[in-house]
């Protein structure tokens, strides 16, 4: 996704009428904005949403005998700027006409843009701003660097940027940040005392937990993910991938539960997964180019191997044995064993989120955008099935052969290198902006090379469709399975889905490739939608190892248990705030769950980002279950 830019610059010495000005807009549009100082004789504002709705500019520069200009970047692709004088909009300009449709183009073609409305602000240089308002081929910048420059001629400070950027602290380069205030006050007040609230009754539901023995232990870190955790002889072994930093800690947790112990496992710049064997005694960790195989006995961490990757580990397993390890690129699907470093299976595959090894080490549950299983010593090895039964998509409109053959293939590829490139100067300002590693040269040859790929494979498909028409359009599950688990004893495979918690038998379960999945033995299904407006989904799921029950959890923040036997269905927990269960683990002695959570922010900003805050928590089970 590109970058959201959008400011509305008003051009005055004095600063209390801007601020009373925007402080009434506010009130009256329900808009949270950032007032910076004068700048040059500019006072710049900043809505929320990114000031991306030009409504707020009509709005401020009613209230105003000031020139008001208000200037947007969309998605890094589209530069458009208002500009008003005594509240009369006397100028505008729209970079990209039709981007939103050919019913908007019309309005955006005649936004095109005069020069000579801003002569009274940087005389002859208006001939430097016509340049930057070319439109099409004629014009040579990317959106972002329009508004750079166009900013600049105009000796406006603070241009590339907007409320929600500055909001999450990214304010490198940002003129007298510290001067900035934040209206209206009232909202930002009650925006702040909700915040409190909220704060104060999460911090004293955790207060309750751990006064009952119920939650043992409870860490957060500031880092772009979910940590990643699993069992180990007596507690947990847990990883914090910081992707901005390109860097990995480890740490191990253990009774009495009282704080997490670093772990030093050499150098690991990414991780995608942790996982360990039935005993607890091996581990597996998807690393970057990489899966680690460690053993652990007494706290003592040896290194067994790696198996190599040629694209980037995303999902790893370890059989209950220790003997195979499975994994997942974007391209495939792997299982190696371990001792002799030789692969059993490779299974072309992608957009794969879990996998699980059966007990017998003769299967694989893969959950993902598909569903399905990988039988590793027999053919065919890859076995997609519809969880739900399947749904057909409506059928794709047939290619025009007589369109195909009158494209322009050498000027389509020339448009995608430009976008390329746009892309790749995305990145790199983006790598600068949030103090990310930046690409090298090698990095950004690669992201070239596989666009040239991409262009030829697009091409040669096309000119085999051009004979025969769209293929048909493959059917689709009528449930998304999230994640899939296979039971200690081999008898049951559990499934977490969009729609919620499925327990199969898994003698019945097909195995053929295209079956239906629709017979299930017992089932947990929920009304409730989370804030994107979707069900709630499960998750995360762990098996107790002293009685037939399993415990499961999702983005409902709950944490159930389901009795194999009887289908009996308890919930254990609410955990405190707006939380996401991603992960759970058992311990090895059964008494502790492990669990990865996200939670939702107490700041307004954040949680209009839908930020996350993860955390890795440690509760008691045998209190939980009672």
């Amino acid at each position: 996704m590109g970058s959201f830019y959008g400011s509305i610059q008003v051009r005055s010495d004095d600063h209390v009428a801007v601020k009373d000005a925007a402080e009434k807009v506010g009130r009256e549009q329900n808009d949270r904005m950032l007032v910076g100082p004068v700048i040059d004789g500019w006072v710049g504002l900043y809505p929320d949403m990114n000031g991306q709705s030009s409504f707020i500019g009509t709005a401020v520069a009613a209230q105003l005998e000031a020139d008001v200009l208000h200037l947007i970047v969309h998605d890094s692709d589209i530069f458009a700027y208002w500009y008003y004088q005594r509240g009369e909009l006397v100028d505008s300009f729209w970079s990209a006409p039709g981007y939103f449709g050919e019913e908007n183009r019309a309005q955006e073609e005649a936004m095109a843009g005069n020069v000579e409305a801003f002569r009274p602000i940087v005389g002859d240089r208006v001939k430097r701003l016509a340049k930057l308002l070319r439109r099409g081929e004629e014009q040579e910048l990317d959106a972002e660097s329009q508004l750079a420059e166009f900013a600049k001629a105009l000796k406006i400070s603070n241009a590339l940027t907007a409320y929600d950027y500055l909001k999450s602290g990214e304010i490198e380069g940002v003129k007298k940040w510290k001067q900035f205030l934040e209206i209206p006050s009232e909202r930002v007040a009650e925006a702040k005392h909700d915040a409190r609230k909220r704060r104060s009754e999460v911090e004293a539901a955790r207060k309750q937990f751990k006064s009952d023995g119920v939650l043992l232990l409870h860490e957060e870190r500031k880092v772009g993910g979910a940590p990643y955790g699993c069992a180990v002889e007596d507690g947990f072994a847990v990883a914090w991938a910081d992707y901005q930093a390109r860097s990995v800690s480890f740490a191990t947790s253990e009774p009495p539960w009282e704080k997490a112990r670093p772990l030093e496992l050499g150098a690991v710049k990414h991780l995608t997964g942790l996982a360990s064997d039935a005993t607890n005694s091996r581990v597996a960790i998807s690393a970057g180019d990489r899966v680690q195989i460690w053993d652990v006995a007494d706290g003592n961490w040896s290194h067994v191997g790696d198996i190599l990757e040629s694209d980037l580990t995303i999902a790893v397993a370890i059989s209950a044995d220790g003997k195979l390890v499975a994994h997942a690129s974007r391209e495939k699907i792997v299982v190696t064993d371990i001792k002799s470093n030789k692969p059993l299976c490779t299974v072309p595959h992608s957009d794969v989120r879990r996998i699980s090894f059966h007990p017998d080490g003769e299967w694989l549950a893969v959950s993902g955008q598909s569903f399905g299983f990988v039988s590793i010593r027999s053919e065919p090895a890859w076995r997609v099935v519809y969880f739900g039964g399947k749904r057909e998509l409506p059928p794709q409109m047939a290619f025009n052969s007589q369109e195909l053959q009158n494209i322009d293939w050498e000027e389509m590829e020339r448009k995608q290198r430009v976008e390329m490139e746009k892309v790749i100067k995305q990145l790199e300002r983006s790598s600068r902006r949030n103090k990310q590693f930046v690409m090298s040269d090698a990095q950004i040859q690669e992201l070239r090379d596989e666009m040239e790929r991409s262009t030829q494979e697009t091409r040669a498909q096309i000119a085999e469709l051009q004979a025969g028409g769209m293929p048909a359009t493959p059917p689709q599950p009528n449930q998304l399975v999230r994640c899939a688990a296979f039971s200690r004893d081999g008898k049951w495979l559990f499934c977490g889905t969009d729609n919620g918690f499925y327990v199969l038998l898994w003698e019945s379960v097909p195995r053929q490739a295209g079956a239906d999945l629709i017979e299930v033995t017992w089932k947990c299904e929920f009304q409730d939608r989370d804030e994107f407006g979707c069900p709630d989904s499960v998750w995360a799921i762990a098996e107790e190892l002293d009685s037939p029950a399993v415990v499961f959890g999702g983005s409902a923040g709950r944490l159930y248990r389901l009795e194999l036997e009887s289908g009996q269905l308890r919930e254990l927990a609410k955990l405190p705030g707006e939380a996401w269960i991603v992960d759970l683990a058992m311990s090895a002695d059964g008494a502790a769950l492990g669990a990865a959570v996200m939670s939702m922010p107490f700041s307004e900003a954040a949680r209009k980002r839908h930020d996350r805050t993860p955390s890795w928590q440690v509760w008691s089970y045998t209190r939980l279950r009672g």
